[in-house]
Parts: C-alpha cells; structure tokens; sequence
C-alpha cells in the first residue's frame, strides 16, 4: 500500500511574505471556523492582517472581557473589510446579555 505525501511548505519557503506568520495562523483559523459555520469570507490574509493593524489593538487580542475581537455589523453578510468591526469583548458580552434578558423574560 502506498503511503500519501502530503505536500508541505518547507520552513522558510513562506506562501504570504508580507503578513506575519502567526498572522496567517489566525486568518487561517478563523477562515476554518466560518467554513464551519457555513458562514461566508471574504478576507484575504493580506486584508485581514490590515483591518487588525489599523485598529491599533492588535496586541490586546484575548479572551478576556478587556480583550478585543472582530465582530459583523451585518450578521447576514460575509465576513469582509467593509462588514466588520473591532470591538472591546466586554461590549459583545453585555450585548448578548442584553438580547437574553429580553428574549427569555420579555422585557423592553
């Protein structure tokens, strides 16, 4: 039986030399995770890496309330420059409280 080759990228023979590497990594597994989803993307490695670096915040990305995530604006459009949103977690969490409250008690 013959065993399958994988055809990986030898260290140092990098396929986006003007993104970061660890960069790549993160647009890779976000890119993963919509396909998952079966959520639209419309990024390239070079436009994601962009919107992060021009929000300033790209070194206080983290899971914590005070960390920063990308969010949509339109929760029915694709995930692309012009529809997303780098935002405090904090603000998306109080956010998702809010709709459940309402939605589970009915209040306005």
């Amino acid at each position: 039986m013959a065993k399958t080759i994988l055809a990986l990228k030898p260290h140092g023979n990098r396929k986006y030399l003007d993104v970061p590497v660890e960069w790549v990594a993160r647009y890779n597994r976000k890119k993963t995770y919509c396909r998952w989803k079966k959520q639209e993307w419309a990024f390239t490695p070079q436009s994601f890496y962009a919107v992060w670096k021009q929000s300033g915040v790209m070194h206080k990305i983290s899971r914590s309330p005070s960390g920063y995530c990308m969010v949509r604006l339109d929760p029915t459009e694709a995930w692309s420059p012009k529809n997303v949103k780098i935002i405090v977690r904090g603000r998306l969490l109080m956010r998702n409280i809010e709709i459940i409250w309402r939605n589970t008690w009915g209040r306005t």
